[in-house]
């Protein structure tokens, strides 16, 4: 999945927690009917399955390896193990995140977050696949940070997304927020920062890592001048239509040898993981078929979406900000907002 970038489905997309749903449901009935007198449980798509011996539980491993096969998904080894009764449900640092209170006071509050973000940091060298950041931000999420803190949350800001890249979507959102509030955010900083997430998704061929670099620097209306090595050479094409995008749009300035992005645009391409940058770059004259063919126009099925006028590329998708009113002064544990629609809405 996602070209080696992770073990399952992208994190973040609505459409990854339906997915995951879905997916976790068939894999309840494989279960259920394989070994009906099993106890177990599955939050999201964590599964504790409880056995009488070392043996069964290998086989049940197995199992569960097997049916996540025939969804094309790998079990992740790293947050997998086969642990001896009692264990502990939860980390206590990660709970000691989750119910801190961050106070009101300028001086509390940077004691707080700072508290928190250090028993984050704790968390992640202990296990690094669990989402200790992710739980951080979004328990600063609902508080409103001082002025004369922001500093310290924006560098905290980018140190988690150059870390923890699942994570982008929060920081996003925070970082969209306090700009819209007025606060002075230091955009050469953030650009620094996000370039070098982008340059990282470009040596790796991580789409991901490019589109959402490339969309939150154009978000905070920061313009691109500077080179981004070996990025004609991206291969994703969602990743390609970001850069294409980010060009079409103004923000980024630097020029580009899109010779190879040309050799992309084939018939074939219309039919393979390319069909959305082949059938996007040629409409919006981004890109052309290296022999002058007109790709769209020679195919039945596309050249109907194009007569359609039918765009599978929204341009003008923006971060809405969280409205400030709806941010309190400290951690409010008795009436504590969605965080999913703070972060989605």
């Amino acid at each position: 999945m996602q070209d080696g970038q992770t073990l399952g489905i992208p994190i973040g997309p609505d459409t990854s927690r339906v997915i995951s749903e879905i997916i976790g449901v068939a894999l309840d009935k494989t279960i259920q009917s394989s070994e009906p007198e099993l106890n177990w449980i599955r939050f999201i798509d964590d599964f504790f399955l409880f056995a009488d011996s070392y043996a069964q539980a290998e086989i049940l491993e197995l199992k569960i390896n097997r049916a996540l096969s025939n969804f094309e998904l790998t079990n992740n080894e790293n947050k997998s193990s086969i642990q001896a009764m009692p264990v502990t449900v939860e980390s206590i640092k990660f709970q000691t995140i989750k119910n801190y209170k961050i106070r009101k006071s300028v001086s509390e509050q940077k004691l707080d977050i700072i508290h928190i973000y250090n028993l984050s940091i704790e968390l992640y060298k202990i296990h690094p696949h669990e989402n200790s950041f992710h739980c951080f931000l979004t328990k600063i999420l609902p508080v409103k940070i001082h002025k004369v803190n922001w500093d310290i949350i924006e560098s905290i800001l980018l140190q988690i997304a150059s870390t923890e890249i699942k994570s982008i979507t929060v920081i996003s959102k925070l970082l969209i927020s306090y700009k819209s509030y007025g606060y002075d955010l230091n955009l050469e900083k953030i650009k620094i920062s996000f370039l070098k997430i982008a340059q990282r998704g470009v040596e790796n061929n991580f789409g991901f890592e490019v589109c959402w670099a490339l969309f939150i620097l154009d978000q905070l209306e920061i313009k691109i001048n500077e080179k981004i090595n070996n990025l004609s050479s991206l291969s994703d094409p969602l990743a390609i239509l970001s850069v294409l995008t980010a060009r079409e749009k103004g923000f980024y300035t630097y020029n580009l040898d899109l010779n190879y992005w040309n050799t992309l645009m084939s018939t074939n391409g219309l039919y393979d993981s390319c069909w959305i940058l082949c059938y996007e770059a040629e409409k919006r004259d981004w890109l052309n078929n290296q022999n002058g063919l007109n790709l769209t126009d020679s195919d039945d099925y596309f050249k109907k979406l194009k007569a359609l006028d039918i765009s599978f590329l929204n341009m003008d998708c923006t971060i809405n900000p969280i409205d400030e009113s709806e941010l309190s002064d400290e951690t409010d544990s008795e009436n504590e907002p969605n965080i999913f629609e703070l972060i989605y809405k």
